[in-house]
């Protein structure tokens, strides 16, 4: 399928359900949790963008498949601090307030897992996890526990073995054998180095450099995504039929992954076996602590890939599409070039490639910040699902069974939050007095490209360090160019936005 098709493909497919499944304005489908028979009467209180009655409804929906930006704006702008949008088979309730966000992140815990405001609930639903990789994933997410600790506190020792693979990524990925400009599909580089450098850290050296094992890793992402989009389009009656056709990729990809990482499971089994767990040259990477984590059900072979196709099916699509619009910013807007690399030298010639070093680079992080204020993954921010009713402070009452989000897209853009919200500003965050609380990674109500609070993501940390590693390192080594003076598009179906898969740039090796 060429990348091209893809807007194209979720329209039909999205008008197409319209015609197909007879629930259109049902909050939600059935989930694993409990049934969801809400209709829009319950939710009559919410102001509503469009039509709140059936049928009419249904303009909202195609209105906003085409133009959601346009219609959560006139949300904030006319109903705040809450109201609500149709989708093809629900309502989504929008906040756009930040006292009420402030609420909303702090929702109690009843039983670990189990919240009222349920983050795990919104994502089976919209990737259908039950069907692709499975209900153990979220019934025990240890992986999770591993990315907040393990992996946060290891991020120093990590350093070099990521430094070594982005610059081999990127060696390998941009021809260097002369001065001349060279014209590159980004999407195509971008994910190559991202799977590279994020399998250095997940299943070491030599495996992440496999060109099986990348592209197995880069196609299990769009399998999955594909996977849930489509079973979400499928009307409710023949849900389970239609999972078996179309989940068949998914178990070919974890028994491909399989076979890749038994070898490796076994010789690092045998070497705790022989040497004890904290052996000599043990490797310090993703697997090594899977391994050592693992109950003896979520030991084998099978079970220990999957965990390692879902950390790469987290880190690779939300770090590539990042960094791709972090290069078609950089590359329209040559000003920046200079200042950055005046700072990255300055940095790695007193710090060299580390941890600290990254965090001294504050233009650097500025600049993806940036990009992630404007051209982030999409409108939504901190997507829940309601478990019980939830009442807000104000009185506002939020049935069970709601899907629930957060209008990051109107947030980031209020001149209230933001001087000039709608220019790019790179610099914007480095000029800030107390810039250090708006990095990359701290998350407040007004900036919410990671979500906000303790169910923020855990992987930002590592991510910020990838992106941040990667951006120093091309700005420093290459330059880099439009072909045609303007930037590639965003492409927006609905809420969710994505550069240009076919966008190209110019790139050259400096000397």
């Amino acid at each position: 399928m060429k990348e091209d098709s893809f807007p194209l493909i979720i329209v039909l497919a999205s008008v197409g359900y319209l015609f197909l499944n007879g629930e259109h304005r049902k909050v939600g489908r059935t989930t694993s949790t409990q049934e969801n028979n809400l209709t829009s009467l319950q939710l009559a209180h919410i102001p509503t963008i469009g039509s709140p009655y059936p049928i009419l409804s249904l303009i909202g929906t195609f209105r906003f498949i085409f133009n959601a930006r346009g219609m959560l704006q006139k949300g904030y702008d006319q109903h705040k601090p809450i109201f609500k949008v149709p989708r093809l088979n629900h309502w989504v309730v929008v906040l756009a307030d930040q006292k009420m966000i402030d609420e909303f992140r702090r929702a109690p815990d009843d039983a670990p897992y189990y919240n009222v405001l349920s983050f795990q609930d919104a994502v089976n639903e919209l990737l259908q996890i039950d069907h692709t990789l499975g209900p153990r994933i979220y019934t025990n997410p240890y992986h999770v526990n591993i990315i907040r600790s393990r992996m946060a506190g290891n991020v120093n020792t990590l350093m070099g073995g990521l430094h070594e693979e982005v610059m081999s990524a990127f060696q390998a990925g941009i021809p260097t054998h002369s001065r001349d400009w060279v014209k590159l599909r980004v999407g195509e580089l971008v994910t190559s180095i991202v799977c590279r450098a994020s399998n250095r850290i997940f299943v070491g050296f030599p495996l992440c450099q496999d060109p099986g094992y990348v592209d197995l890793n880069t196609k299990f992402t769009l399998e999955v995504a594909w996977t849930g989009i489509l079973l979400n389009l499928t009307p409710k009656y023949c849900s389970r039929e239609a999972a078996t056709r179309l989940v068949r990729h998914v178990p070919r990809s974890i028994a491909r992954a399989t076979r890749y990482l038994a070898p490796t499971i076994d010789a690092r089994r045998e070497e705790l076996r022989v040497h004890g767990k904290s052996y000599p040259g043990k490797p310090n990477d993703f697997l090594s602590w899977l391994i050592d984590e693992a109950n003896e059900e979520e030991s084998s072979h099978t079970n220990l890939a999957l965990r390692i196709l879902t950390v790469n099916f987290a880190a690779i699509h939300t770090t590539s599409l990042t960094l791709t619009q972090v290069l078609y910013d950089l590359a329209t807007r040559p000003k920046y070039m200079e200042p950055l690399r005046k700072e990255i030298d300055e940095v790695v010639a007193h710090s060299g490639w580390s941890k600290d070093s990254l965090d001294k680079m504050h233009l650097v992080d500025s600049f993806i910040r940036e990009t992630l204020r404007l051209n982030g993954l999409g409108c939504f921010a901190m997507v829940r699902r309601t478990r019980k009713d939830f009442t807000f402070s104000n009185g506002i009452v939020i049935p069970a069974g709601t899907q629930i989000t957060a209008d990051a897209y109107s947030l980031q853009r209020d001149s209230a939050n933001y001087a000039d919200p709608d220019d790019f500003d790179g610099f914007r965050f480095a000029k800030l007095a107390d810039g250090k609380k708006h990095n990359i990674v701290s998350t407040e109500s007004t900036f919410l490209a990671f979500g906000h609070g303790k169910h923020a993501c855990p992987g930002r940390f590592f991510a910020a360090v990838e992106l941040k590693m990667m951006l120093a390192y091309l700005v420093m080594n290459y330059d880099v160019k439009t072909e045609a003076g303007w930037r590639p598009r965003n492409i927006w179906i609905a809420e969710m936005c994505t550069p240009d898969p076919a966008g190209e740039l110019m790139f050259r090796k400096r000397t």
